[in-house]
């Protein structure tokens, strides 16, 4: 596993994460997993699946799997209902249930609030200020209970009883591909 460091810079680790594949042959698969920041999902695909295709002589393209995050990895941690604050405390948090009910609502579909350049930026926040009123800190260098197995198991379910967070859907096809 290596981090391009975000996007764009992963695009330039995946000619040398071709050659490792090539270079290892005990691997299955390649997978590249990219946040879609502020473009859509077709839009990130696409532009990663080009870069591929730079080296595509050089690669099985079956072999390679592109997980998209809609927006980042923080909006699908927002699906876990079980962190969910029905009353919260906090003003900002208050606000951006008003502004968008992650519970309800699909949290990849949820627009950036006021005051943020990104979207991404607004679920980041989201997400802090939903794990504070449980208590738990997040960072991401320190993901604390969202790296648990039971806050994984959540999201699952949410997947499995609704509509929602349909890239984090397809990560767990790619996933359960190799299991």
């Amino acid at each position: 596993m290596i981090s391009g460091r975000g996007y764009p810079s992963i695009l330039n680790h995946i000619e040398n994460s071709i050659t490792d594949f090539r270079k290892f042959r005990n691997i299955d698969c390649l997978i590249i997993s990219v946040d879609c920041d502020e473009d859509t999902p077709d839009k990130r695909s696409l532009t990663v699946r080009n870069k591929i295709n730079e080296f595509k002589n050089e690669i099985d393209q079956e072999k390679v799997h592109i997980i998209l995050q809609n927006r980042c990895i923080e909006t699908w941690l927002l699906g876990n209902r079980k962190i969910f604050t029905h009353k919260p405390k906090g003003d900002d948090l208050k606000k951006y249930i008003s502004h968008y009910n992650v519970n309800d609502n699909d949290p990849e579909q949820m627009q950036k609030y006021g005051g943020f350049n990104t979207t991404s930026q607004f679920h980041i926040d989201y997400l802090k200020k939903t794990l504070s009123e449980k208590n738990i800190s997040y960072t991401k260098n320190d993901p604390s209970d969202t790296a648990e197995s039971y806050y994984l198991e959540q999201l699952i379910k949410r997947v499995q009883e609704t509509n929602h967070l349909n890239t984090f859907k397809s990560f767990l096809e790619v996933i359960n591909k190799f299991a």
